[in-house]
């Protein structure tokens, strides 16, 4: 989780804001469906599918980087579902 977290306070903390919670204009990645797919987060990341959306890439990003990036980014929306999860807990 180490390598990914440090791409992610590298390259996306900036727009996408602590822990991935969004840093304003950029979306809460924690709620994205892209990195549940390595396709679709290597389309984003290293191809620049949503430049015109204004998500630069990152096409120097290795593939060990970026999976860890999209690793990374799979966690934090665990844990974002992880307060639904114990809610409906009552022991």
């Amino acid at each position: 989780e180490e390598q990914g977290a440090s791409a992610y306070t590298l390259r996306c903390f900036g727009c996408h804001g602590p822990a991935a919670q969004s840093g304003g204009g950029a979306p809460d990645l924690r709620k994205s469906a892209i990195p549940l797919s390595a396709e679709a987060f290597a389309s984003v990341v290293r191809d620049g599918i949503l430049r015109s959306n204004g998500m630069p890439d990152f096409k120097e990003m290795d593939d060990p980087t970026r999976e860890a990036l999209r690793q990374y980014l799979r966690k934090r929306m665990n844990d974002l579902r992880q307060p639904e999860a114990s809610a409906g807990n009552t022991h």
